[in-house]
């Protein structure tokens, strides 16, 4: 059990987990998407960073990724995989692009300033 809780993969997932739910949940006030994306990328690269430091660890993080990629008898799994991954990846796309269902802010005049607007005589 202990093998699995300190591998370095897990690890890594789950701390990217916990960094977005603080970032787009816990927060207050609440951070804009573009930002909560932009910060997830820096906590990613700085997640990856940490665990390709020594060799030993990279390798190990990389071990379960490379068994699934070139063993084969988990040609299955792999498929699998790539089917989730496909589908997560269209899913995420459509709920970016799709139409909401909230009215449009309502168009109001310009403001038109003037020169007493200001308080200039």
């Amino acid at each position: 059990m202990r093998r699995v809780i300190g591998h370095p993969l897990l690890l890594s997932i789950l701390t990217v987990g916990a960094l977005y739910v603080v970032f787009a949940h816990l927060l207050y006030p609440p951070l804009p998407r573009s930002l909560v994306i932009q910060y997830m990328v820096i906590c990613v690269v700085g997640v990856l960073l940490v665990v390709s430091f020594e060799d030993r660890t990279a390798k190990r993080f990389a071990a379960p990724i490379m068994a699934l990629l070139g063993h084969p008898k988990l040609a299955l799994v792999r498929g699998v995989a790539v089917i989730c991954i496909s589908l997560g990846a269209a899913a995420m796309s459509y709920s970016a692009v799709k139409p909401g269902i909230t009215s449009p802010v309502p168009y109001s005049k310009p403001l038109i300033f003037t020169r007493n607007s200001f308080g200039c005589s």
